[in-house]
């Protein structure tokens, strides 16, 4: 970002988070508190990090506390969301969840499915926009109701839980496939080593442009980079790729026709993740499905 928009503090005006529909016309999805409440809710949030840094609360609950109602606050005019997902990275790893130096892909995992992440923050955001009132005067945002005590005391715990589906699928999903990928193009590169010698960001380019059209160069691809291969040459590139990542494609399969036995979708989990609706529904545990602000 150009040095003259960064932001050198939290902001001192109101924001809100919504759409742009036209010259006079704006979709409004969700109003953060006050800028005048900014400063004391964000320091609340600093206090309960470090205080969860401890040791003495459950890592990923805590995580999915602090980074959700971090971004509920929303302190900065830009950039909040991914300083929240900034901040699950950094509250796992400094929690002793993930090995240190260690970073499970949870940001990734999030943004493959938006739904579910909007859904995951508007279980509060919904709630709250219930009892906020707001008008436009000419450009400026005038806001009733974003009482402070709302976004100090939320209930996190479908966040918590949108957090742990997110993590498995970073783990048995994104991260298991990265490996996989990795793997395949490892043995790719070895086998067609042995009668190709191409400069290594060649070959990996090869390996890369084939692998992403399941297998083939492309005729495009053929004439721009890889001209002076020969036809028997590309044909056992060819092979070979295919055949190394063989793995890689049906593990990739699986995911997606959600068959790898993890869901990112818990708060409409019993039409989405069947496997995961059973293992609730054996604990005995009741998903409360409304959201609620506590007034205290």
């Amino acid at each position: 970002m150009d040095k003259r928009w960064w932001e050198g503090t939290y902001r001192s005006k109101q924001n809100w988070v919504g759409e742009v529909l036209g010259e006079y016309r704006r979709k409004v999805a969700y109003i953060p508190p006050a800028a005048k409440d900014v400063e004391g809710l964000m320091e609340g949030v600093l206090k309960y990090i470090s205080r969860s840094l401890r040791g003495t609360s459950n890592v990923v609950a805590a995580t999915a506390a602090a980074s959700f109602g971090f971004v509920y606050v929303h302190p900065f005019m830009d950039s909040n969301g991914r300083i929240h997902r900034l901040l699950i990275h950094y509250m796992l790893e400094n929690g002793g969840f993930t090995p240190k130096n260690t970073i499970i892909p949870v940001s990734a995992a999030m943004l493959a499915d938006l739904d579910a992440y909007n859904d995951a923050l508007e279980l509060f955001s919904n709630a709250l926009m219930r009892e906020v009132k707001y008008r436009w005067i000419d450009d400026e945002l005038e806001v009733t109701g974003n009482i402070a005590r709302y976004y100090r005391y939320f209930d996190a715990t479908g966040q918590t839980e949108y957090l742990y589906s997110a993590i498995v699928r970073a783990v048995h999903g994104d991260l298991a496939q990265e490996i996989e990928y990795l793997i395949a193009t490892d043995k790719a590169r070895q086998e067609i080593g042995r009668f190709l010698d191409l400069p290594a960001k060649d070959l990996d380019l090869l390996i890369r442009v084939v692998a992403d059209q399941e297998g083939h160069l492309s005729k495009v691809k053929r004439e721009s980079h890889f001209s002076q291969l020969k036809p028997d040459e590309i044909e056992k590139v060819e092979h070979i790729v295919r055949e190394s990542f063989q793995a890689y494609e049906e593990l990739k399969g699986k995911s997606a026709r959600g068959q790898s036995g993890f869901c990112v979708r818990p708060i409409r989990i019993k039409r989405t993740c069947p496997a995961y609706a059973r293992k609730r529904a054996t604990s005995g545990v009741v998903r409360r499905r409304s959201m609620q602000i506590v007034h205290s």
